[in-house]
């Protein structure tokens, strides 16, 4: 994820590592999970907007891949919120997977792109990514 305006090409491998930098006051503000973000709150953090939910990047299998192995672990993933036991697994996860998983299409992403699309050209400072998805 990355701050706004002043920082767009700055690309982060952790949410945490955004949110240290806008509490420091590297950047003026960042994108990060709801999560990430709420455990930041008792520190300062203010949150000044929320999306509407984003999915999760998708599981993917290569081509190679045989069908039965893709088929049984989808089916374990799918069912493995249905027992206590999996519950307990995914939230010590993440707690965002409590809900447990479920089978997804090009059209669960297309709110995304729409979102990414919609971002201005330009603040006039140059900093937004000039991209089209």
């Amino acid at each position: 994820m990355v701050s706004i305006c002043n920082s767009w090409k700055n690309h982060f491998n952790y949410h945490d590592t955004v949110v240290k930098g806008v509490l420091k006051g590297k950047y003026d503000a960042g994108a990060v999970r709801e999560s990430v973000a709420e455990k930041y709150v008792p520190l300062g953090l203010e949150i000044i907007s929320r999306s509407a939910p984003i999915p999760t990047g998708p599981l993917v299998a290569g081509p190679q891949t045989p069908y039965t192995i893709v088929e049984t672990i989808k089916a374990a993933l799918l069912n493995i919120s249905k027992t206590d036991h999996g519950k307990n697994i995914l939230a010590n996860i993440d707690p965002e997977f409590k809900g447990g998983f479920k089978e997804a299409s090009d059209f669960d992403y297309e709110h995304i792109r729409k979102m990414i699309n919609n971002i201005p050209k330009s603040c006039g400072l140059g900093c937004h990514p000039k991209i089209q998805l």
